[in-house]
């Protein structure tokens, strides 16, 4: 029988003892609740609608009446027939829209619409369930910018406050072709679920979760809240597969990732947002991927899996791009890139647990696979060897109170432009020059002390970075003497006397990092 989407107040904790008969009668414990007959339902084949959902001749006008009658109606379900063709968009201002099956064996509906989406919702609390949406091959050759499979958003309109897209449900949907993005989603979708959707080959994006800019509005919309897109995927999208970012100053918020699927996009550069080689562009303000999977093992191909042209890439793309403050990454993957993971200046707040990186196509090791640079608050990146044999670098490092720990041992910077970390467990001779001890150890052999121009002032554990909180340094004496000078820069005793370090007196200094001052223990 038809399944339907029962909107009650019923106590869905007592839903284990439930059925339904074969009169459509919906029972709760053997007692009637609801009947098919209580429900505004209207079904596309039927009058006064009269699709004829044979995938030839065009149900634009019969779709919309019954979206229309449904929106009258204050809700419901309009029920598709199996195969649709479409010359408009099919617009969703109240309840949902459901078609047979899943998406791929279910119902499929194909635009020739040169503009515009193929669906778009434009109101709170509408649904979209089980429809394969696809476009004729001139609808994907369109040059437009509205040409999405699905368009979530209000009007572009001067006005007081924003309209709120909140409890959409998309769930179950297959994008293909489209000319601009496969899902693009303006304004503020606050808890709304996007579920089981794959957008492929679309020309440009993959998914937009958008303020406005990317989509050219004037009215620059509150940005997503308190969202999910839960198994999602793009795949060889031309553009990004996704765009998260700050639009308009908006950054989105609260953003659950869970089992998201980049999988060879960002292969035009024509299409690429920014012309950032990167696959996900990530902004939000509390972000959580959860096994994401990032991939690039289409690069060198010349055409799509659907047949269409592309670009032949000589390297893959990159991974992650994020911008965003707050972000957790857990067990994510990433084969065959240029590069895993780049966060942007100022992105305070990452934490990458037990990143997976493999060589996959591409001949060459990332070097670095993570890049996180100087003026960043509060880094963590744990790592396996075992899991991280697609990188000879996997994690550059310069924020300065950073936790990077590979194999359970915490490691210690270099310089960005030179090597991997090391547990510095083994002393390595370094030389003061101008007051100034560069290492990349946490054992340092110092040599090199001469005048006093030359006493050791500061101490530097990769180019202009003194060092991570918490850190401690051990430094054996070498050739010559060592004086640490007291007050002077970074250094400091807890005395106030000047250290120094002779034959006859210390053969080790032992220095804790605070945040501001090398401290001797």
């Amino acid at each position: 029988m038809t399944e339907h989407f029962l909107t009650t107040d019923i106590d869905y904790n007592m839903l284990y003892d439930t059925e339904f008969n074969v009169d459509g009668i919906f029972k709760l414990n053997g007692s009637p609740v609801v009947s098919q007959a209580d429900l505004p339902f209207f079904d596309v084949q039927k009058e006064p609608f009269n699709a004829v959902g044979d995938g030839i001749v065009d149900d634009t006008v019969a779709i919309n009446a019954a979206l229309t009658a449904m929106n009258a109606a204050g809700g419901g379900t309009v029920q598709l027939a199996r195969n649709h063709k479409v010359s408009g968009t099919l617009t969703i201002a109240r309840g949902a829209l459901i078609g047979y099956g899943g998406n791929v064996v279910g119902t499929l509906v194909t635009s020739d619409a040169l503009t515009g989406p193929v669906i778009r919702i434009i109101n709170r609390s509408c649904s979209v369930h089980k429809i394969k949406i696809d476009a004729t091959p001139a609808r994907r050759a369109a040059v437009t910018t509205t040409g999405h499979g699905i368009w979530v958003a209000g009007d572009d309109v001067p006005a007081v406050s924003y309209p709120s897209l909140s409890r959409t449900s998309l769930q179950d949907i297959w994008i293909t072709n489209q000319p601009t993005d496969g899902l693009h989603v303006i304004g503020s979708p606050e808890y709304s679920l996007f579920s089981l959707i794959t957008a492929q080959d679309c020309v440009r994006h993959g998914f937009v979760m958008d303020g406005g800019t990317v989509a050219g509005y004037s009215n620059v919309y509150a940005p997503p809240f308190e969202i999910k897109l839960d198994r999602c995927r793009a795949f060889e999208c031309g553009g990004q597969a996704l765009i998260l970012q700050s639009s308009g100053g908006l950054a989105a918020h609260n953003v659950d990732l869970d089992h998201f699927e980049a999988l060879g996009c960002a292969w035009d550069v024509a299409q690429r947002y920014l012309a950032s080689e990167f696959q996900v562009l990530a902004g939000a303000r509390g972000l959580r991927m959860n096994l994401p999977d990032i991939e690039d093992q289409q690069y060198a191909n010349a055409t799509t899996s659907l047949g269409n042209p592309k670009t032949v890439r000589a390297v893959p793309s990159k991974g992650i791009s994020c911008s965003g403050f707050g972000t957790y990454v857990l067990f994510p993957y990433f084969s065959s890139l240029a590069q895993s993971w780049s966060q942007v200046a100022g992105a305070h707040g990452l934490v990458i647990l037990f990143p997976n990186i493999v060589a996959g196509n591409y001949p060459t090791l990332q070097s670095p696979a993570i890049l996180v640079p100087a003026n960043i608050l509060d880094v963590e990146v744990r790592w396996l060897s075992a899991m991280t044999s697609g990188a000879t670098i996997k994690v550059q490092n310069q924020s300065v109170n950073a936790r990077i720990i590979e194999d359970g041992i915490p490691k210690i910077g270099d310089a960005l432009s030179s090597s991997d970390y090391s547990d510095g467990l083994v002393p390595v001779s370094s030389t003061i020059a101008a007051g100034v001890l560069n290492t990349t150890n946490r054992r340092t052999i110092v040599a090199g002390q001469g005048a006093v121009a030359d006493d050791l002032t500061q101490i530097r554990l990769a180019s202009g970075i003194n060092g991570q909180l918490g850190m401690d340094m051990f430094l054996f004496r070498g050739s010559e003497d060592i004086t640490v000078k007291h007050g002077v820069v970074d250094i400091r005793t807890s005395t106030g006397a000047d250290v120094i370090m002779t034959a006859a007196a210390n053969t080790v200094l032992h220095f804790m990092y605070d945040g501001t001052n090398w401290v001797q223990v």
